[in-house]
């Protein structure tokens, strides 16, 4: 299992510090340069993923344990409550409250994000409360097999996060 879009999507949505790319060979390279520095973190979340007993779907649990692995670091993760509740048959409650008290290192929407989420009236949620919606099998910036996003976009091919974020790679 490789890390998809919606890692991607959350990992830049939070990442100040982001290169603005030019050409879709730039965007490779810096999804690659992401892909590499993210290895340590999918050797340690992908065990949890596989063994945990849940229906919900496993691409998106394993991208919304990643980013958070990501961002707060390894051991950070491995100390929290979480991979111990991934053993366990536990409410939605729990896992939230689970996620939501881990505090984030990269804690800040992009700013010009922030506007582009506002003009399309999406909610701007903290980067946990994004991870957490996406590990109920929730992408909230994904479309469905209709091409509508969650929040009821006109068709497009991709929505306007993704859009926004890979617009200069076109």
């Amino acid at each position: 299992m490789t890390p998809s879009l919606n890692f991607m999507a959350i990992v830049l949505a939070f990442r100040n510090n982001c290169v603005h790319v030019e050409s879709l060979e730039q965007f490779r390279c810096l999804s690659q340069e992401l892909l590499l520095d993210v290895k340590p973190c999918v050797d340690v979340v992908l065990p949890l993923v596989k063994t945990s007993s849940s229906k919900t779907n496993v691409q998106c649990r394993f991208d919304s344990l990643l980013s958070l692995a990501f961002d707060v670091g390894v051991d950070a993760f491995l100390s929290s409550v979480i991979p111990s509740l991934l053993l366990h048959s536990v409410s939605k409650a729990e896992m939230k409250k689970a996620f939501i008290t881990i505090p984030a290192f990269e804690p800040d929407l992009r700013p010009n994000l922030v506007m582009q989420l506002k003009r399309y009236r999406m909610p701007l949620l903290s980067r946990r409360a994004y991870e957490y919606e996406l590990f109920c099998g929730t992408a909230s910036f994904a479309i469905d097999a209709s091409g509508r996003g969650r929040y009821g976009f006109e068709p497009y091919v991709l929505d306007p996060f993704f859009r926004f974020l890979m617009s200069a790679a076109r």
